[in-house]
């Protein structure tokens, strides 16, 4: 089993632990009824409507990327709306509405964060968080959503086609320190991931919105955080499941502070001999119910 975000909390303890509850639970798998957009509407479309996922994020996302799970759920139809135009309109059987790498990338993250989403509501308000090795297979690994006319679970939604796309996207430019950026547009609906944004990422901005998370992202004391006296900096798992994205991007070898500090300003850069330590993952879910602060 890969060791990139497996979304566990102690991935190498997984294919043990996976395969008893498969035999305790039986294998199994959920596939969630999204709807679909009808093939008339969708040949009808001049452009991909990112302005759906855009208005439903500003109206019921906060300034630290929570969300308002309660209203979204008592007033579904713009999120049932855009996954039925997920799981329907996408680059394979509507290339000419995605006709960039940029387009193609907004068009992903945007689902895998509407489809997060619509994974949580399908079991709201019960889910409290995703702390628990059965909790997150069943959320990542074992309930299939639509995309792009594709079955897909939100595991292989990330590692299949996500990171490849940033890949495809950016290192044909020699961009290659761009690449380990997708990982701050994701949001897996915890709080311990990167902050779900107020708007949604389009194909004119996105290059930019996705330094912009990444700024965002390494600024927080949660996700990195130095302490000069014992010489430790403390990251978020994310730098740690993802490692190879860091510091072997296909292109070059780099630290993972050295990384970071890409994305700091002159007088933040943090020092790349320190010893190294992680954060545990918040399992809590991204409900602006569950924080105080």
């Amino acid at each position: 089993m890969r060791q990139q975000r497996p979304h566990f909390s102690r991935p190498l303890a997984l294919p043990g632990l996976i395969c008893m509850a498969a035999l305790i639970l039986g294998a199994c798998s959920t596939q969630l009824t999204q709807g679909a957009l009808s093939k008339s509407d969708a040949d009808a479309l001049e452009s991909f409507p990112f302005g759906v996922w855009d208005e439903l994020t500003r109206q019921h996302v906060d300034d630290k990327g929570r969300a308002d799970y309660t209203a979204i759920q008592a007033n579904p139809e713009a999120l049932n709306k855009y996954v039925a135009t997920l799981a329907t309109v996408g680059p394979t059987g509507y290339k000419k509405l995605f006709p960039s790498k940029d387009a193609e990338l907004a068009y992903v993250i945007n689902g895998y964060n509407a489809l997060a989403m619509f994974n949580v509501l399908s079991r709201y308000p019960d889910i409290q968080g995703l702390d628990g090795v059965l909790a997150q297979k069943n959320f990542f690994y074992d309930t299939y959503l639509n995309i792009d006319g594709r079955n897909i679970n939100l595991y292989d939604l990330e590692n299949e086609v996500a990171r490849p796309l940033a890949r495809g996207a950016y290192k044909a430019e020699g961009k290659c320190t761009k690449l380990g950026r997708v990982h701050f547009a994701l949001n897996c609906a915890s709080g311990g991931c990167p902050q779900l944004p107020a708007e949604a990422f389009t194909p004119e901005n996105v290059d930019a919105q996705l330094d912009r998370e990444t700024r965002k992202f390494v600024r927080e004391a949660r996700n990195v955080s130095v302490d000069h006296g014992k010489r430790v900096i403390t990251l978020s798992m994310i730098f740690k499941w993802y490692e190879d994205d860091f510091t072997n991007d296909a292109c070059e070898k780099m630290n993972r502070l050295a990384w970071i500090n890409l994305y700091l300003g002159e007088n933040e850069q943090i020092p790349t001999d320190y010893e190294l330590e992680f954060r545990e993952y918040d399992w809590r879910l991204n409900d602006q119910k569950l924080y105080k602060d």
